[in-house]
């Protein structure tokens, strides 16, 4: 599994949750979504791993180079979770 690190960049593969992709740098996530889902994750690291009944999927947090929507319409956000296996390196850390 690729493993991705704070400042490397990206792309979105085009997918459900984030349907137009765009492009984006590895990392931490802001105090508040830190302060808000505390109890639900450690994001001592930029990946975390969500295990479901029947599915597991590692999360990666992503600051967009431009807001975009998700899947349900809502947004456009400045910064948000995507799968790891919709992401692809394009460069590291300046």
């Amino acid at each position: 599994m690729m493993k991705l690190s704070e400042g490397d960049k990206v792309r979105i593969i085009p997918h459900v949750f984030w349907p137009d992709g765009g492009t984006g740098v590895v990392a931490l996530p802001n105090a508040a979504v830190r302060s808000a889902l505390a109890d639900k994750a450690d994001f001592d690291s930029t990946q975390r791993a969500v295990h479901g009944e029947s599915v597991s999927a590692t999360l990666v947090w992503v600051k967009f180079d431009q807001p975009i929507q998700d899947g349900e319409g809502d947004g456009p956000y400045p910064e948000g979770e995507v799968e790891i296996e919709y992401l692809e390196q394009i460069g590291q850390r300046d």
